[in-house]
């Protein structure tokens, strides 16, 4: 079947949003609702450890969970969506974080820059991330 202009508009847009809100959930620290972005069988590989694939809901929280208390601010750009049906899409985005501790809000280095490369689908009416790789491609200072 073919997906109309305005479909394809609507989709990109509705991809574009689960992206970022993804990073702004991630920097306000909300993992319940950040995990809530994926699939129940989802999976995820940060950029910082690109080889260590995290499978499911419950596992991608207890990851988030896990890590150092810190300030963070993720900047999204160059979102790039490729639709591959109407319930479908593959999309790659770039990553510049920022982190500092609570203690001090002084950014910190390192500085890194990366991308994800992510798979999303529709359910219902939502749609989420089946899977999402990071990888760091630029580092600056640390």
């Amino acid at each position: 079947m073919e997906i109309s202009a305005v479909e394809k508009l609507c989709i990109t847009q509705e991809c574009t949003s689960l992206i970022t809100l993804y990073s702004a959930l991630n920097d306000a620290g909300d993992y319940d609702r950040l995990v809530a972005l994926f699939t129940e069988d989802g999976t995820f590989a940060r950029p910082s450890r690109p080889e260590e694939i995290l499978t499911g809901r419950k596992t991608i929280l207890q990851a988030f969970q896990a890590r150092p208390p810190r300030k963070t601010v993720h900047i999204v750009s160059n979102i790039l969506i490729t639709i591959e049906s109407g319930t479908s899409v593959k999309a790659r985005s770039i990553i510049t974080l920022y982190s500092a501790s609570l203690e001090t809000r002084s950014a910190a280095p390192p500085i890194m820059v990366g991308h994800f490369s992510d798979e999303i689908v529709k359910q219902g009416a939502q749609w989420l991330f089946r899977s999402r790789r990071g990888m760091i491609d630029l580092q600056f200072g640390g």
